[in-house]
């Protein structure tokens, strides 16, 4: 789903942010996450990548601002129909630690939740598994929205390392690879 996934391998966990932070607004944090990441990819892989790839990279990070844009919309209807909190102090914190981890910290930019600290308290599903959903935002923590095959979208657990998957939201480790979970987020790859 993302296109700019990367684990700059490492380290147990990102870089403490800083203890207070401006709200950040619900329509603004998918988008302002992303870049974050992103950004944080292009300054740790620069060195480790051909100055092609880093190009590449870039390009790819643009698609993701254009697919960020359309989460925003899932993110607000999800906090103004009650089915998520959203803590507008906390996504900045989140934010400024992506921001801010050192480039041996391994980073997922694909699942909020897995981050931990402020960034899993920037967005908490309500919906319990089974019950229904719109988007994966409305899930509570460990599910997502799974519309496939169901007729009605229903929040189910993440799917295990080496369960069959279409996409990363699927996985509980982020990874959807050849159609199977995976806990292998490559060095600096974007894909």
């Amino acid at each position: 789903m993302l296109a700019c996934a990367l684990a700059c391998s490492g380290g147990e966990e990102a870089a403490a942010p800083p203890a207070s932070a401006p709200e950040l607004e619900v329509q603004r944090f998918p988008l302002a996450f992303v870049r974050a990441g992103c950004a944080r990819a292009q300054t740790c892989c620069a060195t480790r990548l051909s100055p092609m790839t880093v190009v590449d990279a870039r390009e790819r990070c643009e698609v993701t601002d254009e697919f960020s844009a359309a989460l925003m919309g899932d993110l607000a209807m999800a906090v103004e129909g009650g089915r998520a909190t959203y803590d507008g102090p906390s996504a900045s914190r989140c934010v400024q630690m992506i921001g801010a981890a050192d480039c041996d910290a391994r980073i997922d930019i694909t699942r909020v939740d897995a981050l931990g600290g402020a960034c899993a308290q920037a967005v908490r599903g309500h919906v319990p598994i089974g019950g229904a959903c719109e988007s994966s935002w409305d899930c509570s923590p460990g599910l997502f929205c799974d519309s496939i095959p169901l007729a009605t979208p229903r929040c189910v657990s993440r799917r295990p390392i080496a369960a069959p998957c279409v996409s990363e939201a699927e996985c509980a480790s982020g990874r959807c690879a050849n159609h199977t979970c995976d806990d292998r987020l490559p060095l600096c790859t974007f894909d």
